[in-house]
Formats: structure tokens, sequence, C-alpha cells
């Protein structure tokens, strides 16, 4: 009997390997305004990274906008000097990256709802490009769109981390490819998200805050 499990596993994978390309790049048109949320919980050590991958693919009425969650770092501090918006929240109850996301979007929607709403974590570095073709692609399509989330180990890194990238790239990149090819959908992978802001209001209105 064949584990239907790994009989996916098998297609999902095969599919990826198909010379059939996704048809979901756009090109030309208006550019959607945008707001990128940056959730962070002490990440002094990653911040000033993140934002310098992003500011340089803002358009004019773009955002950036770093939660500082809970720090106690200066996490707030750092990503301010480095030219980004910081809200700060301290609510020990109710603690975690989702609580953080809700306080992001409803900052941005009290002074200024975005059309494109896209979410990075703190630790993540956007590739050149990465913003305008999410914005593009999530407004164009009116759906939410996952980049491609991948992990890279140190040129120092040992087995086990080389192990680990090559397992996350299996899982992120491979096989949501081949689910793409395949006419399936893509999971969300929790960093490098966009969102209509409509959409992204109505899953909001039913989170924890």
């Amino acid at each position: 009997m064949v584990n239907v499990q790994v009989l996916f596993f098998l297609v999902q994978v095969l599919g990826s390997l198909s010379s059939v390309r996704g048809t979901d790049r756009v090109r030309g048109g208006r550019r959607p305004k945008v707001s990128v949320i940056v959730p962070a919980h002490n990440e002094s050590v990653s911040i000033a990274k993140t934002i310098a991958a992003i500011k340089p693919q803002l358009a004019t009425l773009d955002r950036l906008v770093v939660v500082a969650d809970n720090c106690s770092d200066d996490t707030a501090r750092i990503a301010a000097v480095e030219g980004a918006e910081v809200i700060e929240r301290h609510d020990q109850e109710r603690v975690g990256k989702g609580y953080a996301l809700a306080h992001g979007i409803q900052f941005v929607g009290r002074s200024g709802a975005p059309e494109v709403v896209i979410l990075v974590d703190a630790d993540c570095v956007l590739a050149p490009g990465s913003v305008d073709e999410l914005a593009r692609v999530s407004a164009t399509h009116y759906r939410p769109v996952q980049a491609t989330y991948l992990q890279e180990a140190p040129p120092s890194a040992g087995r086990a981390a080389r192990i680990a990238e090559f397992a996350l790239k299996v899982k992120n990149y491979v096989r949501p490819l081949g689910a793409r090819r395949l006419g399936l959908p893509c999971q969300l992978m929790g960093s490098g998200m966009a969102f209509p802001w409509s959409i992204i209001c109505s899953l909001q209105t039913h989170g924890r805050e």
C-alpha cells in the first residue's frame, strides 16, 4: 500500500521539474501603495540588516513599520536610527508574533491604509525587487502571495546546518514550486507574505487582538 503523503510529496517534487512556468509575475501598470510590517522581539542583532534590505525597495508613499514587541534590548532604537517607523508594544499577558502583527496592522490602518501589506520577520533579508513583485502580484490577483523563503547556512557551517538548509529548500521551494505548476495552492510560511489590505483586515478581525 502506497502512503498517500509520500505519494503527494513525490508528485510535488516531480512537478517542480516540469518545464511549465508559472504566470503570476506581473510587469508594468500602477504600483500599489505598500506597508511593510516587521514584528521584532529582541532582534537588535539582525534588525538593521533587515531594514537595509527593505528601504531601497520602497516607493514614495510606502511605509516600513517595525513593531518592537515586548523588547528588553535596543531593537526599537536601532530600527528608528535605520529609518523605520517604530511602534513599541508592551503586554506580558498577550505575547507572541500574532499580537505584534495585529498591533502593526491596526497602526497602519489608523494612519492611512495601504493597498497591500507585506509581512517580514526581523531576521529575514528581502532580495532586491521583492517588495515590488509581491505588491503587484497580490494586488493584480487580489490574493495572498508567498515569497520564496529560504535559509542560508554560513560558509563555516557544519553538516547539520547544511542538511537543515537543504531540507528547508525542499520544503519551502521545491514542493511549493511543484504545487504551483500543478495548479495546487501554496501554504503561507510566516515571512515574506503579501496581502491585499481588505483581506488582511478580515483575517485580523478573527485574530486574538
